[in-house]
């Protein structure tokens, strides 16, 4: 009965102690699994960190590509960069400038590596209302035989808008959409027959009922203090030959007290800024065309008219109305803070705003770097 005893003793020892051992492994799994779950989620969220991080280097300096490596508290970051035309990793060219960010977060044992494409905006500078062939306050109407379209480059489209009502009739044709905050009336009611951008990879519509897009008053007397000419009195004509202009970096500033009646072909840069009325009486061009913008700016307090069959280059904005009296071609764009006429055969070569022509006057929009795919 003694050895019965002790036998059933020792068997319960052994099993007690077989049971505390698969208890506290048990504990050890789950503390090493928790421990590891924890190192996963700490590495994933230092991986993340680092495609923020190069968010915000990216919106500081566009140019950056080095990478880096990082330390934490909790582990350390590595951020590798690459320039990329695709969307997503080994997707196809699409034609977008951006950075194909690898991150990789180390925690303990745990490792996560995410991989993101992140869109460089091509930051131009340029305020939202000068980034159309025509853009007026007031009603627009486009009637008659009227031609909007790129100058030579067909990646651009050449967008008309209005914050108020857009009407469209006879043979008018715009290589870009039409936007407008009131009414549209077209004339056969038929977008397409008037509106045909350049592109529209997704086949949006080609008009487009959109919220209002402030158009500034500008006072040149404002900036009396920048120009680098004065020109005073009521009247000033002023042709190519007497004027010296400037350069991209440094274009001439040019302020005219009165109107100003001018005509001829210029070289270099600059930008008039007109207190009374501008008349374009002649051909005025330049020399030298600047591949990607404008070469030269009119901007006036009071209307804008191009007379006769004059033809012009450049970005021209008008408080009050532009008006197209005859058979008119602009290279480049025209905003009204008011109303445009339309009174005989009007040809617009869109030609995009140049930001070394505005930025004295109208600073341009601040755009982040977005994030277009994410990988882990």
């Amino acid at each position: 009965m003694g050895k019965m005893m002790l036998i059933l003793v020792v068997a319960f020892g052994v099993l007690f102690g077989l049971n505390a051992l698969n208890i506290m492994q048990a504990n050890t799994r789950m503390t090493v699994n928790a421990v590891d779950e924890y190192s996963h989620l700490q590495a994933k969220s230092l991986a993340e960190s680092g495609i923020e991080y190069t968010v915000m280097k990216l919106a500081l300096d566009t140019t950056w590509s080095s990478g880096v490596t990082l330390q934490a508290s909790s582990g350390t970051i590595q951020v590798g960069i690459q320039n990329t035309t695709s969307r997503y990793p080994n997707g196809p060219d699409v034609g977008e400038w951006g950075r194909l960010v690898t991150s990789t977060g180390r925690s303990g044992a745990e490792s996560v590596t995410i991989r993101a494409v992140i869109q460089i905006p091509v930051t131009d500078g340029v305020p939202p209302w000068m980034k159309y062939a025509l853009i007026s306050d007031e009603d627009l109407d486009l009637g008659g035989d009227i031609m909007v379209q790129d100058d030579g480059n067909s990646s651009w489209n050449s967008d008309v808008h209005t914050n108020k009502d857009l009407s469209s009739n006879g043979s008018v044709i715009v290589e870009g959409f039409g936007t407008y905050c009131d009414l549209l009336t077209l004339h056969p009611n038929i977008a397409a027959r008037f509106f045909a951008p350049n592109n529209n990879p997704f086949s949006a519509p080609v008009t487009k009922k959109v919220p209002n897009i402030p158009i500034p008053v500008f006072d040149p007397s404002d900036y009396i203090a920048i120009a680098t000419q004065v020109f005073r009195g009521a009247s000033t004509t002023i042709t190519a030959s007497s004027l010296q202009l400037g350069s991209y970096d440094n274009p001439q500033i040019i302020y005219v007290e009165g109107d100003l009646f001018l005509s001829g072909s210029f070289k270099g840069y600059g930008v008039f800024i007109v207190m009374g009325e501008v008349h374009v009486t002649g051909n005025v061009s330049t020399i030298s065309v600047d591949p990607l913008g404008n070469n030269l700016g009119f901007y006036s307090a009071q209307s804008i008219t191009f007379h006769g069959n004059s033809s012009a280059t450049g970005q021209f904005y008008a408080v009050d109305d532009v008006i197209f009296s005859g058979n008119n071609v602009i290279h480049g764009l025209v905003v009204s803070k008011s109303q445009m006429g339309f009174q005989g055969n009007v040809q617009i070569y869109y030609r995009p705003a140049s930001e070394n022509l505005t930025n004295p006057f109208w600073p341009g929009e601040v755009q982040r770097p977005v994030i277009v795919s994410y990988y882990q």
